[in-house]
């Protein structure tokens, strides 16, 4: 079932108000509407009726998010959680509008996925079709050319789905199946976590300094204590370090911490992209750093 804007937002403020009805002037007023225009609307009276100046879900309806375990799938509410008879025919994570009397999909209101990662095949009659990660039930057609070959590991955007069919825009290829690290970059592009800096936020980092000999006349200088970086060899950036002196016969543990803050700007291009990343993200073979290269190794490192 395909529905316009104005009912997929009217089922958003259902869910987000966890109601199953609503005050039909409130509807109105917040949707710039009226009775008669909603009901005018193709498959509003499906899904929803009016009674005692309220606009009702009708009862054998459902919104919440498809949650997919090995055997079995759930239809998780903000009020129950439904474990379905049949598989759905769903992202892990999509929010949807369900018929619970057939566990029917009937709007799927907000799709966890934008991309796919799909490996290359191809037929006795050396036809490429394609393998995706995690979903068997759906089936991949390309809306663009591509560069195949037999055992690639596409990165996918999709277009459109439409039931079991997705069609999606060929984007890059990340790797081979062959690969070493293919799996790392899997759940790299997967999870939508960004690889590269913009070279604006790259010129940016490049740019900041500071003014050794000022920063000793307004901070307090412990450059004479021996200091120890407490990371590793193979850190990939040197942000924490302690010191360690005699006082008074006794032991003086000091914590020093690099303090980045002073070296990223409020609002700045660096600011945005670091609150965007919000971590560095440490995986088995590599860092995908939250600052560039400049900051983390260069200008900010102990």
């Amino acid at each position: 079932m395909k529905l316009n804007n104005l009912l997929i937002d009217l089922l958003l403020k259902f869910y987000e108000e966890n109601e199953t009805s609503l005050n039909e002037d409130v509807v109105f007023e917040a949707f710039n509407t009226s009775k008669e225009a909603l009901r005018k609307t193709s498959h509003f009276n499906m899904l929803f009726y009016f009674h005692n100046e309220m606009i009702k879900l009708r009862s054998n309806l459902k919104i919440g998010y498809i949650q997919k375990r090995k055997t079995v799938d759930f239809l998780i509410s903000k009020d129950i959680d439904t474990r379905l008879v049949y598989k759905a025919l769903a992202f892990d994570g999509d929010l949807v509008l369900m018929d619970l009397a057939n566990e029917k999909i009937l709007a799927y209101l907000k799709r966890s996925k934008t991309h796919l990662i799909a490996t290359v095949e191809f037929s006795k009659k050396n036809k490429p079709y394609f393998i995706l990660d995690n979903e068997p039930l759906y089936h991949l057609e390309l809306t663009s050319d591509a560069p195949l070959i037999k055992g690639a590991i596409i990165f996918v955007l999709i277009d459109e789905i439409v039931e079991n069919k997705i069609y999606g825009t060929y984007l890059k290829t990340i790797g081979h199946e062959d690969d070493p690290d293919i799996e790392t970059l899997k759940i790299i592009y997967s999870k939508g976590w960004p690889i590269e800096f913009s070279e604006e936020v790259l010129a940016e980092a490049d740019r900041v300094s500071f003014d050794l000999e000022y920063e000793k006349e307004k901070r307090v200088d412990l450059s004479h204590l021996l200091t120890f970086t407490i990371d590793g060899d193979d850190a990939k950036d040197f942000d924490d370090a302690i010191s360690l002196e005699v006082v008074d016969d006794k032991y003086k543990l000091g914590i020093h911490i690099a303090d980045i803050g002073y070296l990223v700007k409020k609002d700045s291009l660096l600011d945005i992209e670091a609150q965007e990343r919000a971590t560095s993200l440490y995986l088995v073979d590599r860092v995908i750093p939250m600052l560039p290269h400049a900051i983390s190794n260069g200008v900010g490192s102990l």
